[in-house]
């Protein structure tokens, strides 16, 4: 048994376990294709980076030129201590130059090295600007610095607030001898920034690379402090690069990401991911699995209760064919002594043919399955019920030796099924004549509460544990110490009290035995409480 459950759960994993692993394969496969998709769009953005610096260092290179055209356009890099002019000829050039930056300009300057003074022209006080200046000029003394473009683009803050510084430096044979510059906002270079990104071409020339757009590209220029000068309304993500030398010898940071939809065109041979897919036929034929191994622990279980069945119902009926068949066989041989032996010899066979009926009959019913459709429901006398049934069983609880006490007293009525009631009484005399001991006493009560009709069947045996008393009504069941009458017998009554919408429970009787109580709907009945019982 355990062999083939085991090769049934093999069969029905089996599959589950296969797709498991071309999940996890496909799954492993696809990170590392991702992985190396990364690395790629992440070279791209990288030589992106590099040739974006590249040109707008250009762009910056164009804008300062354009900026001191009008005043600087004589002073040579070598050569005599040059004649500064006024900073403000600088701001009075702007309606004339096509310097974007000069015409937005809000200060301007000449620095003069050999004595270190600075002088200034302003539209208006800009605060902390002049100590900003000092500061970048110092540094550019101090590293006596002659080689290289003598036109920068310089990006700091002042009082919290960016500000961008176009300089042009004039150098001697060994050091430096004076500067112009002009201050303004880094928001009038984003023209600049933006157009460096459409107009120059930023990734190596492939077959499937697009014309770019400002939103295929995520930009973002930073200072060395990390404050933004320029960005796109696209984030850099993970596989951004950031270019190494920068703009204007280190001023401004590029950072670069590709956009998805540019790294897809880049990568033209993307696979689609098949991940949704197999965890989708996983789920599935996990489900089924699942399904499967119930179904057959199901089968298994039918398989069980049937041949509980078989033997409980096995168990009763031995008894009762036996008794029919010894004393049958008595009556047939003339072996009885006298008349009197003889009817008692009768009325054990008729009293264990009717015990077969009962049993045949609780078979049936739970064979049927109680429905509440199937009742033919009349409002009846359930004392009148009551005493019927009562009297079908008393041969056979005589047969025993046990004794019924019931008394015909007090109508109340309630609709039941008449053949239905008369089986639920029956199945609990059954049950109480044969666990109350031999020669016990059955105790049959019949009382009204509240509306309700209440059935009570006391008997004098061992009594049922709290903890098992819920079981007795299953299908089947034994519990130690004492049964369950046929398996089935407390089932339909469960099945039976139920589809008349009433109640069944057990509970330990004043005398020490099993008290069963049933309740049901009552039309009108006895005054509350008032018991209904006497000897028989």
């Amino acid at each position: 048994m355990h062999g083939r459950r085991w090769l049934v759960a093999a069969a029905l994993f089996t599959p589950v376990l296969l797709l498991a692993v071309v999940t996890a394969m496909t799954w492993r496969a696809e990170r590392t294709y991702a992985q190396v998709t990364d690395r790629v769009v992440h070279d791209y953005a990288a030589i992106a980076a590099w040739q974006y610096a590249r040109r707008a260092s250009e762009a910056l290179h164009d804008e300062v030129m354009a900026a001191f055209l009008g005043c600087c356009a004589g002073h040579m890099r070598l050569g005599a201590a040059p004649r500064l002019a006024s900073p403000h000829s600088l701001l009075a050039t702007r309606p004339d130059t096509a310097s974007a930056f000069l015409g937005t300009a809000r200060l301007a300057f000449t620095w003069d090295a050999s004595s270190g003074r600075t002088v200034y022209a302003s539209d208006a006080d800009v605060p902390g600007v002049q100590g900003m200046i000092e500061r970048r000029l110092a540094g550019i003394a101090a590293s006596r610095h002659t080689d290289g473009e003598p036109h920068h683009m310089l990006f700091d803050t002042a009082a919290g607030r960016p500000w961008a510084i176009a300089l042009w430096t004039i150098a001697g044979p060994r050091d430096l001898r004076g500067a112009y510059g002009v201050v303004s906002d880094p928001a009038t270079l984003r023209a600049r920034f933006a157009a460096a990104i459409t107009d120059a071409d930023l990734l190596p020339a492939t077959s499937g690379a697009p014309r770019l757009a400002p939103t295929d590209m995520a930009v973002r220029l930073t200072r060395r402090d990390g404050g933004v000068v320029f960005a796109t309304p696209l984030a850099p993500g993970s596989t951004a690069a950031t270019d190494s030398t920068g703009l204007q010898n280190g001023e401004l940071r590029v950072t670069i990401d590709l956009s998805p939809r540019l790294a897809r065109a880049l990568l033209a041979h993307t696979p689609s991911t098949q991940l949704p897919a197999l965890l989708l036929m996983f789920a599935v034929a996990l489900g089924l699995a699942v399904v499967g191994l119930r179904q057959d622990r199901r089968a298994r279980e039918l398989d069980a209760l049937r041949g509980r069945f078989v033997a409980n119902v096995s168990h009763e009926l031995r008894t009762p064919l036996a008794q029919i068949s010894m004393f049958g066989e008595t009556l047939a041989l003339g072996r009885e002594r006298g008349d009197a032996e003889r009817r008692r010899f009768a009325e054990i066979i008729v009293a264990e043919a009717r015990r077969l009926t009962t049993l045949v009959e609780s078979v049936l019913r739970l064979e049927r399955g109680t429905r509440a459709h199937a009742l033919i429901v009349k409002e009846s006398s359930l004392n009148a019920e009551l005493a019927a049934a009562v009297d079908a069983y008393e041969p056979i609880a005589r047969s025993t030796g046990a004794r019924i006490v019931y008394d015909d007293a007090a109508d109340v009525r309630a609709p039941v099924d008449p053949g239905a009631f008369r089986q639920v009484v029956l199945n609990l005399l059954d049950n109480a004549v044969k666990h109350g001991g031999r020669s016990g006493e059955v105790r049959v009560m019949l009382r009204s509460r509240a509306g309700l009709a209440e059935i009570v069947v006391d008997d004098a045996g061992p009594g049922i544990p709290e903890q098992e008393r819920e079981r007795v009504f299953e299908p089947f069941v034994r519990l130690e110490g004492g049964g369950s009458g046929t398996g089935i017998g407390l089932a339909v009554v469960r099945d039976l009290v139920h589809a008349h919408g009433g109640t069944v429970r057990v509970e330990r009787s004043p005398e020490g035995g099993a008290r069963f109580l049933v309740t049901l709907p009552a039309t009108q009945g006895a005054a509350a409480n008032e018991p209904v019982n006497a000897g028989a």
